[in-house]
């Protein structure tokens, strides 16, 4: 005889997503980086001078900020914490917060870097596109720095630009062509590499206290030119789908098919 039982259904699994735990796990892991990273550079006076405290803030910044999607709203949220919290040192918005030890109040340079993770992050733009401003930049005046240090044991560095206080050395400029070279978001041949990394050294001397805002914009604006060569349009884009299964986002026009 046919049963008359109504088989319950299965129990709901109240948990996460398992997508949404890899996102927290993320966070949680780049939160205790970044946390981390601060702490060791503000308090490791005695094995590392401001100045190197202060490139390796930038770098370690930006590679923490690479591993993380823009276009997910809680990464915006961690990353709008971590850009007002830093600039309300910065600025010393209250009488009791002092800025990192290898900042200075109301830093210029750490102002336009924290302002353009801001704004990146709120449109939801491509972070990887911004690899030459966490890397390239720093790596500049790390090896300047070493090679003008190396003066007494027969290293030559020539200056080849001082002006307004800023100087550039052909040492240090090589590190920040090769490096942005390196880091320029792809797809793009060597010899249009080689054009960035030029347009970027010149923009970076220039540039003085803003270098970092100049070469954003050199890198983003030859990188939608090259968009608009290879794909038709000037947009944007990201490398691939959201971990939570999104499609691809594209800021900008999307070019319409023949």
């Amino acid at each position: 005889m046919p049963s008359n039982r109504v088989e319950s259904p299965p129990p709901r699994d109240l948990a996460r997503p398992v997508p949404f735990r890899m996102e927290l796990r993320l966070l949680v892991l780049c939160a205790a980086f970044e946390c981390g990273l601060l702490a060791f550079l503000e308090k490791g006076t005695r094995c590392l001078s401001n100045f190197q405290a202060r490139k390796l803030c930038h770098a370690g910044t930006g590679l923490m900020l690479l591993q993380l999607d823009s276009r997910d709203e809680h990464t915006r949220y961690f990353v709008y914490m971590i850009g007002l919290g830093s600039l309300a040192l910065t600025w010393e918005v209250h009488p009791k917060l002092k800025p990192f030890r290898f900042g200075k109040a109301r830093d210029i340079g750490m102002t336009v870097y924290l302002l353009v993770m801001l704004l990146w992050f709120s449109l939801s733009l491509p972070i990887h596109v911004l690899g030459p401003m966490f890397f390239a930049d720093p790596m500049g005046a790390v090896v300047g720095k070493y090679l003008s240090s190396m003066k007494d044991k027969g290293v030559v560095n020539p200056v080849w630009w001082s002006r307004g206080g800023v100087t550039k050395t052909i040492g240090g400029s090589a590190a920040v062509l090769v490096f942005t070279m390196i880091t320029f978001a792809g797809p793009a041949t060597i010899p249009e590499r080689l054009l960035v990394g030029i347009v970027a050294v010149l923009a970076e001397a220039i540039g003085g206290a803003y270098d970092n805002l100049l070469l954003v914009l050199v890198i983003v604006g030859f990188r939608m030119v090259l968009n608009n060569m290879q794909f038709g349009s000037f947009a944007l884009r990201h490398d691939g789908p959201m971990v939570h299964g999104a499609s691809d986002l594209v800021i900008g026009p999307v070019p319409q098919k023949a």
